[in-house]
């Protein structure tokens, strides 16, 4: 079997990475990496449109913190499609020569989110015979989704069959997904791994008996697939039954704004919803282990991160059963409500408020740590590397 160590250099090919206007965007991506930045010298190349840039149409950054190489290659948008397309490209391009110039030829590519940096590992597997594995996060490849028009065009389908059937091996962060993905036709060599969480960061709290029981639940702020206005109706029909709790409603994102006026509208007290804007480190840590419970009505998700952070937490989850969120919430981590069921969310949180105390914390977090760890989830990376080399 082929060794790695850090003389082993990997390519992060990242659609979504955090960036300078979205430290959120994809921010699973950027777990993966600082997980695997340990055992490897590792690169991340990231593209991104950015209105801002007004006298230049490119702009490189590079930030060599954290133990990752990554470079960021900013394009100023476009009013036509083709002409952003033919900018991204470049961006790729020359993201890519910098990187070989400064950081080296890569030992393997990692391409995370389909389809657009699938070309950059394509061209290297052909010409540099330098194998590439696939990440996928997107849930486009859900069945309501497909339906919306995420996955269309006969280019796009083209090149994302070709990524995938050439790719050493494609790794999904759910049974679900890898299933929806083999649906579409997108025959590849599957492996399910998980998103991580830091769980020597995310802990249980030692401190017992808090004055106000409270739900969190963390999102983008995206009604689409969060719901978040379904959610408001659920906590508004549990409060008004007489249950007594408040929620924090922690995040940052488009729908932000209109979800609380929409909390206003409904009536739901002031002081008993807090939307608290983004909050990371210590801040987010302390509100979740706090928690009686995560909430999430999604209408879609694959497997969100604030759900195993919760359980690194030893909190347990109410979250509707989509993607690939049945996969990992049982009776013994939370409870499943179905999807749109806004009584069945009421219900749920006052049930949760009667029954959290049974869930066991460390039995929550005892799953976390044996599944979702920074040593797991690399461990398993490492695997697939070094089959990729050795059948390279």
């Amino acid at each position: 079997m082929t060794e790695l160590n850090k003389k082993t250099k990997v390519l992060f090919l990242a659609t979504w990475y955090p960036h300078r206007n979205d430290p959120m965007y994809g921010l699973f991506v950027k777990k993966h990496a600082l997980a695997l930045a340990p055992h490897v010298d590792l690169a991340v190349l990231n593209v991104q449109a950015d209105v801002s840039l007004l006298s230049h149409t490119y702009e490189m950054v590079d930030d060599n913190s954290e133990n990752i190489s990554l470079t960021t290659v900013y394009y100023k948008p476009n009013a036509y499609a083709s002409v952003n397309a033919m900018r991204y490209l470049i961006s790729m391009w020359k993201g890519y020569r910098h990187l070989k110039s400064t950081w080296g030829k890569p030992t393997l590519v990692h391409q995370h989110i389909l389809t657009r940096l699938a070309i950059l590992a394509l061209y290297l597997q052909k010409t540099l015979e330098i194998p590439y594995i696939i990440t996928e996060h997107w849930s486009r490849y859900q069945v309501q989704n497909v339906k919306r028009g995420t996955y269309k065009g006969l280019l796009r389908r083209w090149l994302t069959q070709k990524a995938v059937a050439k790719a050493h091996t494609v790794t999904t962060v759910s049974e679900d997904l890898k299933i929806a993905m083999q649906q579409l036709c997108l025959s590849g060599n599957y492996k399910t791994v998980p998103n991580v969480v830091d769980v020597h960061r995310f802990t249980p709290s030692n401190v017992s008996g808090k004055s106000t029981a409270y739900f969190i639940h963390i999102s983008c702020f995206e009604e689409i697939s969060k719901n978040i206005s379904g959610t408001l109706e659920a906590v508004n029909i549990a409060m008004r039954s007489g249950v007594d709790f408040k929620i924090f409603m922690v995040g940052d994102g488009p729908d932000k704004n209109g979800m609380e006026a929409y909390a206003v509208e409904l009536g739901i007290p002031k002081d008993q919803i807090h939307f608290t804007g983004l909050k990371v480190g210590s801040e987010l840590v302390d509100l979740l282990r706090g928690a009686v419970a995560l909430v999430l009505f999604s209408n879609y998700e694959n497997q969100p991160c604030a759900i195993i952070e919760a359980f690194a937490c030893g909190v347990p989850v109410v979250a509707t059963k989509v993607g690939g969120i049945g996969e990992i919430v049982n009776d013994s981590r939370g409870i499943l409500v179905d999807k749109n069921d806004t009584e069945g969310m009421a219900n749920a949180l006052t049930s949760m408020m009667h029954q959290h105390k049974s869930f066991d914390k460390n039995e929550l977090r005892n799953y976390a740590v044996e599944y979702f760890s920074n040593e797991r989830v690399a461990g398993q990376f490492l695997d697939i590397y070094r089959l990729a080399l050795a059948d390279n």
